[in-house]
């Protein structure tokens, strides 16, 4: 019986491959923590800032193992008004600890509320180290119009889609994120929550006056991956919703743009590493943020 040598060289292949096997070990080098910066101030807030360090890559995420900073000297400049500059002082609110000005300074009422088309500089001296970090306050007109249309995909329940009417500057380079407020039904919120997928660009509305869907926030929206499908995100008959829209800097949405798609990636096999963006200097992370902020609101009266 002739025996095909195809039936010898598959087995042979593959003891060649099991052969081949090794075990790889990749010692992962620990580094220096680093400095992580989130700071805002907007046309209707002061300055704040919260300093931490980095954690370790398998430290558990949770309060207890962030380091706050509380020994940095932080400073704002506003370089639009003749270089205007006050101090930062930290305030711990147990467990948080973050920098923000002082009613006792001289200054104080210059800078308990940023103002629009004014460039702040932020500066951080720690352990030696300055770090530094410029944002802009863009002017911000809100949404033009808000109003309702019906959801058929959820019937029976009356359901709604919140739309908004919009109109961009002329003036191309314009960045928006939306946060939302609703009570009624059940939802009694009293912070602004940032729905998914909030953030655009004025790429190609530059100039327009456009409808557009504005989701809704809602607690533990992170457990879908897709805001269109799911009913919290439209509204009931008798929601009260306000809107914040914010516009900011090209360099702030990019740390935001990046951000987004770092978390949207987490646990995909498939998704390329992302360098989240920053503003700030000399190696530290995170982004100092200005904020044009306008606000909106409607009941929903629908029949």
């Amino acid at each position: 019986m002739k025996i095909s040598w195809l039936y010898l060289f598959f087995p042979l292949v593959i003891l060649l491959f099991a052969s081949c096997e090794k075990e790889i070990s990749i010692p992962l080098q620990e580094s220096d923590p680093k400095l992580v910066v989130e700071g805002s101030i907007a046309n209707d807030q002061q300055p704040i800032v919260g300093l931490t360090k980095t954690i370790g890559f398998f430290d558990k995420i949770d309060l207890n193992n962030v380091e706050f900073v509380t020994d940095a000297e932080v400073w704002v400049t506003d370089l639009t008004d003749n270089n205007k500059r006050i101090q930062l002082f930290p305030i711990t609110i147990d467990p948080l600890t973050f920098y923000t000005i002082s009613p006792s300074d001289p200054l104080f009422s210059d800078f308990e509320n940023g103002k629009t088309n004014h460039t702040y500089k932020l500066e951080i001296t720690l352990d030696n180290e300055l770090y530094e970090a410029v944002t802009t306050i863009p002017a911000c007109d809100g949404v033009d119009s808000l109003y309702f249309k019906k959801e058929a995909r959820f019937e029976p329940d009356s359901v709604y889609r919140l739309i908004a009417t919009f109109t961009d500057p002329d003036t191309l380079g314009n960045y928006y994120k939306y946060f939302t407020r609703r009570n009624g039904n059940g939802y009694n919120q009293t912070d602004f929550i940032e729905p998914f997928t909030s953030r655009f660009d004025d790429v190609y509305i530059n100039g327009k006056t456009l409808p557009a869907d504005l989701f809704l926030g809602w607690s533990n929206q992170d457990s879908t991956l897709n805001a269109f499908d799911d009913i919290n995100s439209y509204s009931l008959k008798g929601d009260t919703i306000e809107i914040k829209l914010s516009a900011m800097d090209a360099k702030v949405y990019e740390f935001w743009k990046t951000l987004d798609f770092a978390e949207g990636s987490v646990g995909n096999p498939f998704a390329s590493p992302i360098q989240v963006q920053t503003n700030v200097s000399n190696g530290a992370y995170g982004v100092w943020s200005g904020f044009g902020n306008a606000y909106n609101s409607v009941i929903n009266n629908e029949q």
